[in-house]
């Protein structure tokens, strides 16, 4: 059977490569990933954590605080950066040209 719709879920520990930050290099592989799995016709929802560590590595704080409003804040931070870091990412497993005003810079 082949499946049309596919959901990847990538968590945490995947996209920092367990250390606390985000790892571009694997993250591009997977996008690279996706993206050739969406060239083959596949339509991809891809479901990602990782806003909190991408907000906790923005704003260069090291220690991972449990209380819910740290965390709130975290993720509001991160939330834009790891977006941004996606469309990036997946414009360069396209081989698209990136548009004037694009925030991605890693």
């Amino acid at each position: 059977m082949q499946y049309k719709r596919i959901v990847i879920k990538l968590g945490t520990n995947l996209i920092t490569g367990g250390s606390g930050g985000l790892d571009l290099g694997v993250m591009a592989t997977l996008a690279g990933q996706v993206a050739e799995l969406h060239r083959k016709g596949h339509e991809i929802i891809l479901v990602s954590s990782g806003a909190v560590a991408a907000g906790r590595e923005l704003l260069g704080i090291k220690n991972k605080l449990k209380d819910i409003p740290f965390k709130q804040v975290m993720a509001s931070v991160g939330q834009n950066r790891l977006m941004n870091i996606y469309y990036g990412l997946f414009l360069d497993a396209a081989g698209a040209d990136r548009p004037q005003g694009n925030l991605h810079s890693q």
